[in-house]
Parts: structure tokens; C-alpha cells; sequence
């Protein structure tokens, strides 16, 4: 004997919600699985900039809400869809964008150092220039501007903010370009031979 339509019928319905509800949870396991992935990617990101001492404090907050931003529209966009291939490429797309934030371009502090660099070319052309030093006084003064430059480096590396980084900068400028050579041999020599003169002269008078 068969069992009536009726109970066929609900055992399908049945087992089509069983199978259906079994889906929908899966879907949601996946989405909430897909948004943990996102946040922590985003989280190591922000401790990364936080821990970077090349970003000043503005940059590194900056760099901080860029990755916020780039989250909350993943995660938005993770929410409303329904297609499993799309998710993987909002999570591609979102780990992309956090990644630039990381690692942002034009740093206030690789552009100082780079201000600086250029300004210890001029200066060391400058001292090779000069007519007055000797060919050692030139080389100890291009060494002295190169020490000096190391250490204004060195100032904007530990500076905090961009005001901090244009400060050190300013003022390492200032200080490179303070640094001539000595005039010291050639003068004595100079002074030596005029005065030789004065009593060569002496001398016949």
C-alpha cells in the first residue's frame, strides 16, 4: 500500500526546506567567513602603519582611514551579494586598496630626505669650486656636509609629524649650506710670500 499524495507531498516540501535552509546557512557561513578574512587583513594592515616610523602622524592616520574606508564598502558589498565568484573578487578588489594604504607614495619624509640629498650636491659643488682651498680642504669640508647631512636625515627619521619633518629639513638645509672649506694653507702661503716681498724689499732699500 502506498502512502496518500498528501504526505508524499509534505515529505518533499520537507525535505526541499531542510535542503534550502541547509543552503542559506552555508551562504551566510561563507559571507561571515569572507568579512572575518577582510577584517583581519584590515586590522594587521592598521597595526602595520601604526608600526611604521617612515609615516608621520598624519600620514599614518590618513593611511588608517583609507583602509576603514576600503573595509566598509568590502564588507558592505559582501553583504548584498549573491553570486559565491563575486565575493572572492570584492575580497581581491578590498585587499588591494589596503595594500596601497600601506604603502603610500610621496612620504613626507623620503621627499625631505631627497631635499637634502640635493642640497648636499650643491653645496659639495659649490666647495669644489672654490679657488681659494686646497684640493684637502675641499675633500674634509665635502665630508664635513655629508656628515652633516647624515644626521639632519637621521632628524627627520625621528620626527613625529610633517611640521616636525619641514623643521628638520629647513634646518638641515640651513646647516649644509653653512659648510665652506678652509682658506687656510693658500693664505698662510699668500701671507708668507707678501711678506717675503715686504722684506725682499726692505732689503734693497
Amino acid at each position: 500500500m502506498f502512502p496518500p499524495d498528501d504526505l508524499i507531498i509534505n515529505i518533499k516540501n520537507g525535505i526541499e526546506r531542510s535542503y534550502l535552509l541547509s543552503e542559506l546557512r552555508k551562504k551566510i557561513s561563507e559571507l561571515e567567513d569572507a568579512k572575518k578574512e577582510l577584517t583581519d587583513y584590515a586590522e594587521k594592515a592598521k597595526t602595520k602603519i601604526n608600526s611604521d616610523s617612515t609615516l608621520t602622524d598624519e600620514e599614518k592616520k590618513t593611511a588608517v582611514e583609507k583602509v576603514d574606508t576600503a573595509l566598509n564598502s568590502g564588507l558592505s558589498q559582501i553583504d548584498s551579494s549573491t553570486i559565491d565568484d563575486f565575493i572572492d573578487t570584492i575580497k581581491q578588489k578590498v585587499k588591494g586598496e589596503i595594500d596601497k594604504a600601506v604603502n603610500p607614495e610621496n612620504k613626507a619624509k623620503d621627499i625631505a630626505k631627497k631635499s637634502i640629498d640635493e642640497e648636499l650636491a650643491k653645496q659639495s659643488q659649490i666647495i669644489n669650486e672654490a679657488n681659494d682651498s686646497t684640493t684637502e680642504e675641499k675633500n674634509t669640508a665635502v665630508e664635513k656636509a655629508k656628515d652633516v647631512a647624515k644626521k639632519v636625515k637621521a632628524n627627520i627619521d625621528n620626527a613625529k609629524t610633517n611640521n616636525d619633518v619641514q623643521k628638520a629639513k629647513n634646518d638641515g638645509v640651513a646647516a649644509i649650506h653653512k659648510v665652506n672649506p678652509e682658506i687656510k694653507i693658500k693664505l698662510e702661503a699668500k701671507k708668507a710670500l707678501d711678506e717675503a716681498k715686504k722684506n725682499q724689499i726692505k732689503a734693497i732699500n
